[in-house]
């Protein structure tokens, strides 16, 4: 009976590193695959308990840390400039997304359902976005309501070298419904920028930039979505000058990708060691809205700030960290891990 249980998982763990994404069974394979990755123990969850802040009238989540000795043991374990998307985990993949994307579960996840989308081959985590994340990305929300985001470099709370962009499905915390992502308890349909230009929440104390994607669905241009982030890229000043492929097109970027040596793409120890452009950056988004927060310093006190963070879920490690959060407040950890000057960009 066990070897005809390990049969069946081989068999589906090797279907599902073949299989193409197919529209509505994202989240049905998503299940079965963590069923199976949770038994065999290639999927971790980290235990954490729930505890919330209060501010301005309104309850957000703090994740504290309750055991992590297993991620750190196996960071011991791994190489110095082990890369586990190259190729990932098959007992981790969900299914290939267009010719250039895998959809893994991530292994130490926090949040249930937890996606990362990453490239075949590798691609510097430091570099922007093209119009092929963009598309694969799309495709997963057109899967059900979700929160697509991005560490753009190790300022912002990149952990790999490697590209990815991670996808959670909403709500994030059933807790604090509504909204489905607790930022948006300060977004503002009245705030500056309507799809027509990246705007900005005036609620929001640190240096972003915003715009609505829901008018006649631009969440599902590709083009479009892309031609946005680049706008908040530019208008944030993150410098993208040392960037060769700032606005290659999905089939360029296929192409050039799948011609560069064997070795190029095993590099990350080298791009890890290249210099992150100026003002790093969290991208977040959704079927609704586009936001974009430049970064200077990738934690504060310890508190390990990425673009999760900035959907107003906080995770600590100890007590000592959930007590500073709610001395300084959530928006406080927030503006300092963000752009903490009043000047404008």
């Amino acid at each position: 009976d066990n070897n005809n249980n390990n049969n069946m998982a081989a068999s589906s763990t090797s279907s599902a590193c073949t299989r193409m994404l197919q529209a509505g069974r994202l989240w049905g394979w998503v299940r079965e695959v963590s069923s199976e990755a949770l038994a065999s123990g290639a999927l971790v969850p980290l235990t954490t308990r729930t505890l919330y802040v209060q501010e301005h009238g309104t309850r957000f989540p703090v994740r504290m840390l309750e055991r992590i000795e297993r991620k750190e043991q196996d960071k011991k374990e791994k190489p110095a400039h082990f890369n586990p998307f190259l190729p990932p985990e098959p007992n981790l993949t969900v299914c290939q997304v267009g010719s250039a994307h895998l959809c893994v579960l991530n292994k130490f996840n926090v949040l249930s359902n937890h996606l990362l989308l990453v490239t075949r081959v590798f691609e510097a985590q430091t570099l922007p976005l093209t119009l092929a994340d963009f598309a694969a990305t799309i495709e997963l929300l057109r899967e059900g309501p979700a929160l697509a985001f991005y560490n753009g470099g190790q300022l912002a709370g990149a952990s790999q070298p490697h590209r990815h962009v991670q996808v959670v499905p909403l709500p994030i915390d059933k807790e604090c419904q509504p909204p489905e992502v607790p930022i948006e308890h300060f977004f503002s349909r009245e705030a500056p920028g309507y799809q027509e230009s990246p705007g900005i929440q005036t609620a929001l104390p640190f240096q972003h930039r915003f715009s609505w994607v829901d008018k006649d669905n631009t969440w599902e241009d590709a083009a479009a979505m892309h031609s946005l982030y680049m706008r908040m890229l530019r208008e944030l000043r993150v410098d993208t000058a040392n960037s060769s492929n700032d606005n290659k097109d999905s089939n360029s970027n296929s192409s050039s990708t799948s011609k560069r040596p064997k070795e190029d793409e095993t590099r990350s120890a080298e791009d890890a060691a290249q210099p992150q452009h100026a003002g790093a950056y969290n991208l977040l988004f959704t079927r609704k809205w586009m936001m974009m927060v430049r970064r200077t310093t990738e934690d504060i006190e310890g508190i390990p700030v990425n673009a999760i963070s900035f959907a107003a879920v906080l995770l600590v490690r100890n007590q000592e960290q959930k007590d500073f959060v709610d001395r300084e407040g959530l928006f406080g950890v927030l503006c300092r891990a963000g752009d903490p000057t009043q000047e404008k960009v």
